[in-house]
């Protein structure tokens, strides 16, 4: 062998080794500059929409609001990205460690392309059930309030000419009929949350009186409201009640009472809406199967990457995808349970409060009449 043949090829030998290890240490330090650049341009919009927004309704803070982009209040699964994202870290020591071995524990990229499409269908269909359940009960819960305040309008209105004799009774029976419209709402609400459930203060109403509270207006009925196994049934049976007698003191119409007795039937309907969402859940074999194979794809995608990503940016990657899919899914759990204390639930107890203040609204009306109740 020619000793200054073998001594060029070991020069260009070592010089490309060193070249290599050049380009490698210049591509990490790239990949931290632009890691930083970005987070440093993400704190900065995040400072200038905060001092934009400031001052501005809710309503009008598009992107830098507590409903933009950049809110801290929003749908983060702990558990499992955290878990996922374990998997990243993994996946990083190794390729940073023994990069010459890592094509023994990397996945073919193929198993996650073909799942990627019905995953991405199951959850499009999970997520899509779950806003539909969340506006079907806050229509829902509409629907009750309205009812109610259009029982107490009816209830509340003018009256036919009665006999002086049962002058008194009729007003007694308007008055009892609007408390009993306000009782209805505050044994529906207590039925939705259950009791000891108030929801978040954000959605709270100060206004609010507890059934206890407001049977203080009528004590000869609190015993048997209080002992009802059922007190929305008990409100309704005593509103029939009274519905029924005022139509026999010609005070209601047949046609009015009617109408009355169907509004009656619509908040029961309505309710009966909100109580199957409390109580029936999404099935749960479709709910396990869209959550194993989501959690199987977000943990095993590191291992997909770790021959085509730089080691440091696997976690990133890693990070985005568990971000999108597993915070689809918490933001369907959230939605596909509309009544609670969360502060994203609907508002029940502000949406019943308005018919309570009309039912209230009615029966001061009856006072200002001078309504005379009988001893």
């Amino acid at each position: 062998l020619n000793p200054g043949v073998v001594g060029g090829l070991l020069r260009r030998g070592r010089q490309k080794g060193v070249t290599g290890r050049q380009e490698a240490t210049s591509s990490d330090q790239l990949g931290k500059k632009v890691v930083v650049s970005v987070l440093g341009l993400g704190a900065l919009t995040w400072m200038g929409g905060v001092a934009m927004g400031d001052g501005l309704p809710e309503s009008d803070q598009v992107w830098f609001g507590t409903r933009g982009p950049l809110s801290f209040e929003r749908a983060v699964a702990v558990g499992p990205t955290f878990f996922c994202v374990g998997s990243g870290l993994i996946a990083t020591f190794f390729a940073m460690r023994h990069p010459t071995k890592i094509r023994h524990i990397a996945l073919p990229d193929q198993l996650h392309d073909h799942a990627a499409l019905p995953l991405a269908l199951l959850l499009a269909f999970r997520f899509q059930n779950a806003y539909d359940r969340w506006w079907t009960s806050r229509h829902s819960s509409e629907d009750l309030a309205s009812s109610i305040s259009s029982l107490a309008a009816c209830a509340g209105g003018g009256i036919a000419e009665v006999h002086l004799s049962t002058e008194a009774e009729v007003d007694f029976l308007q008055r009892r009929l609007l408390l009993l419209c306000e009782l209805f709402a505050c044994a529906a609400e207590e039925k939705i949350h259950g009791a000891g459930v108030h929801g978040h203060p954000a959605n709270g109403c100060p206004q609010w009186t507890t059934l206890e509270e407001t049977l203080q207006d009528w004590p000869e009925g609190a015993a048997g409201c209080l002992a009802s196994p059922d007190r929305v049934v008990w409100c309704s049976t005593q509103m029939v009640w009274c519905i029924d007698r005022l139509e026999d003191l010609k005070a209601f119409g047949s046609g009015r009472a009617g109408h009355m007795h169907g509004m009656l039937g619509a908040m029961q309907q309505a309710l009966d809406k909100c109580l199957v969402v409390c109580h029936q859940k999404s099935p749960a074999p479709f709910v396990v199967h869209l959550r194993t194979i989501l959690l199987l794809f977000c943990a095993t995608y590191p291992f997909t990457i770790i021959t085509t990503v730089p080691p440091l940016l696997i976690v990133p990657a890693q990070s985005i995808v568990s971000f999108a899919f597993l915070g689809s899914e918490y933001c369907s759990q959230e939605m596909e349970h509309p009544f609670g204390d969360d502060k994203a639930d609907i508002p029940v107890r502000q949406i019943l409060m308005r018919a309570r203040l009309s039912a209230r609204a009615a029966r001061q009306n009856l006072v200002a009449r001078g309504a005379r109740i009988p001893t």
